[in-house]
């Protein structure tokens, strides 16, 4: 039954067999089936459900990330992100949860440069309160920009790992509520970045002490 479906094939020698062309289709299926847009699509529809907002998967690609998936929520009012939009990797509340969780090495050398948009504009930077920010996002698993860089817009965002629990992007979801409401919204982005995770081979139940 392998043979017949190119799974495996028999040996020139007519010894044993090994495997076959069937396989590569296969694992075309696979890697399909764990791309991070589909596996994040119900995982954006239920988040973006309970908050009543918008919510937005973003993967990063060198410096920038850009939006990969989204849905938008059912109120009359919301935030529409276009797929394909890129930003800069340390954008804001996404920029907090990535670095937040990058490699210690990784992440000092990052922050080592001077293009960085956490708090909106590179002159607007308060390395400071930058420290306190990504070490709470470490604690709690999620990360917020409370109407900062857009006036009026709350976000809040959580990393998504990859399978060498690696920050690969963020979730997130933008809330035209007060602060207070947006960070109750917290820890369920916190779940949806580590549903999506733990999808993707993550290891994602450890703690974080090196902030």
């Amino acid at each position: 039954t392998l043979q017949k479906f190119g799974l495996v094939q028999k040996n020139p020698n007519g010894k044993g067999y090994s495997l076959g062309p069937g396989l590569v289709s296969l694992s075309r299926k696979v890697l399909d089936d764990l791309s991070p847009p589909r596996l994040a699509q119900p995982i954006l529809e239920e988040l973006a459900r309970k908050a009543n907002s918008t919510a937005v998967l973003g993967l990063i690609v060198d410096k920038n990330v850009f939006v990969a998936a989204r849905h938008e929520g059912e109120g009359n009012i919301g935030v529409t992100m276009r797929i394909g939009h890129r930003l800069p990797l340390t954008y804001g509340a996404h920029g907090k949860a990535i670095v937040a969780f990058l490699p210690r090495k990784e992440r000092d050398h990052l922050l080592q440069g001077h293009d960085l948009y956490f708090h909106g504009g590179p002159s607007k930077l308060d390395r400071t309160r930058l420290r306190k920010d990504l070490a709470q996002c470490s604690r709690v698993g999620f990360a917020e920009d409370l109407g900062e860089v857009n006036r009026g817009l709350n976000v809040v965002a959580a990393p998504v790992l990859g399978p060498n629990s690696t920050p690969i992007g963020y979730i997130e979801i933008f809330v035209l509520f007060s602060s207070k409401t947006a960070h109750r919204f917290g820890p369920l982005v916190a779940e949806a970045g580590k549903t999506l995770s733990r999808q993707l081979g993550a290891k994602v139940d450890g703690t974080r002490d090196d902030l």
